[in-house]
């Protein structure tokens, strides 16, 4: 008996390990270490839905720095300090004071991602991803979404109100 219990743990993890993936080569899923994103997945940091989420992301772009951008984003967040913004292209800098919406959950620059809960209204572990791509050194295009469609609305709306105060938005 011990030991069938011991195989069918050794399938179920197998299972959780390999569920969802289309192939599997040296270890590797989409790019992705096997046993690296089973342990987000397990430890509940995994970016994956959000990630897949994106082809039905809210989209605008900004005549904004890459690096300005991510950290006006940043500064809506309770868990973050007020940031130095660049504000023009004379390399002038302004203190940016805004309200504070969310909490920052993961933030890696040099993935263009930002993942935010504790949005209003909603559960306190609702995930809302926000990515960011530089299309130019001044263009900054500003992607959210979220597998709840009103938690994805209503930090967009918030994204998008704060950076219009700073930003110009581009076609």
């Amino acid at each position: 008996m011990m030991k069938m219990n011991q195989s069918l743990g050794l399938v179920i993890v197998t299972l959780f390990i390999f569920s969802g993936c289309s192939t599997v080569k040296d270890g590797v899923i989409g790019g992705k270490n096997v046993v690296e994103e089973t342990v987000k997945v397990i430890w509940g940091s995994s970016t994956r839905a959000i990630e897949n989420a994106r082809a039905d992301a809210l989209t605008i772009t900004y005549a904004c720095r890459y690096q300005d951008c991510f950290d006006y984003v940043l500064s809506l967040a309770n868990n973050v300090k007020e940031v130095d913004i660049k504000v023009d292209e004379a390399e002038n800098v302004k203190s940016v004071k805004v309200p504070k919406y969310f909490e920052v959950f993961i933030k890696d620059i040099s993935r263009g991602m930002i993942v935010v809960m504790g949005v209003d209204g909603h559960s306190s572990t609702t995930e809302v991803g926000i990515f960011l791509s530089m299309l130019s050194p001044e263009r900054t295009k500003i992607e959210v979404t979220s597998l709840s469609e009103t938690a994805k609305a209503q930090v967009a709306q918030i994204i998008w109100t704060e950076l219009d105060k700073t930003y110009t938005r581009q076609e």
